[in-house]
């Protein structure tokens, strides 16, 4: 019988809470990654940006969670929220670009393009998902009954 579709492809399953978001999953994945390959491998006197990499790798779940939470009660805090997130993507690229170009001796530069490759994706699904919360929000405000402007015969002249 003929597969039509190969490879990771899963059909849309409910989403009940943040942690059956991909880009939750994978920004989990990531984090991790970066924890146990890169960072015990890095000296905070080499890099002094080594912070700045833990902590920005760790913050991108939690506020992923955190904007899972705000668009049931504020759209547009939680579009800014994953604006802030994918931001915050763009600087933990940058920051393994550094890893990656300065430390070529102590890390290995395919480990590091390829959490580099995995952000750049997870950071287009981010920003898939704001596109998909205002056009979301934009069906809500499509389905408001607004009132009529000029109700009746208020303003004819006979």
């Amino acid at each position: 019988m003929y597969k039509r579709y190969q490879g990771d492809f899963k059909g849309k399953s409910y989403i009940r809470n943040f942690r059956d978001l991909q880009v939750y999953q994978k920004a989990h994945k990531l984090s991790t990654e970066i924890m146990k390959k890169i960072i015990p491998n890095i000296n905070e006197t080499d890099y002094p940006s080594k912070s700045k990499l833990s902590e920005s790798c760790l913050n991108i779940p939690k506020l992923i969670k955190d904007a899972y939470e705000m668009h049931f009660d504020n759209r547009s805090a939680a579009e800014t929220a994953l604006k802030n997130i994918m931001n915050l993507s763009e600087d933990v690229i940058i920051y393994l670009e550094q890893v990656r170009d300065i430390f070529t001796d102590k890390i290995d530069a395919n480990i590091c393009n390829e959490l580099i490759k995995e952000y750049t994706f997870n950071r287009v699904k981010i920003l898939n998902l704001k596109k998909s919360l205002q056009k979301f929000d934009a069906q809500d405000n499509k389905n408001i009954v607004k009132p009529p402007t000029n109700p009746g015969n208020v303003n004819k002249t006979y």
